[in-house]
């Protein structure tokens, strides 16, 4: 998945006087996702959700996870129902 117009080989390129030139005349940078860095990021993202449910859920009674469930799954729909959050 990449987010922009630029491939992840040619934002490896970029130069430091690169940047500063286009951010000197206004253009932003992009910045995308290849499909490698996306499995390693929801890699982390696993690890992630383990080290919250011990550190906070874990500490909390079934009435209030009831609703924390629901107040975040109304926040973002999938995010805790789904395995990983959507994008």
């Amino acid at each position: 998945m990449l987010l922009g117009s630029r491939t992840p080989s040619s934002a490896h390129q970029d130069t430091a006087d690169d940047r500063a030139r286009r951010l000197r005349v206004g253009r932003r940078l992009r910045v995308g996702l290849t499909p490698q860095s996306l499995a390693r990021l929801r890699a982390a993202q696993v690890s992630h959700h383990a080290v919250v449910r011990e550190l906070l859920l874990d500490r909390l009674g079934e009435r209030d996870l009831k609703r924390m469930h629901e107040l975040w799954e109304k926040a973002m729909p999938g995010s805790v129902s789904s395995p990983v959050w959507p994008l």
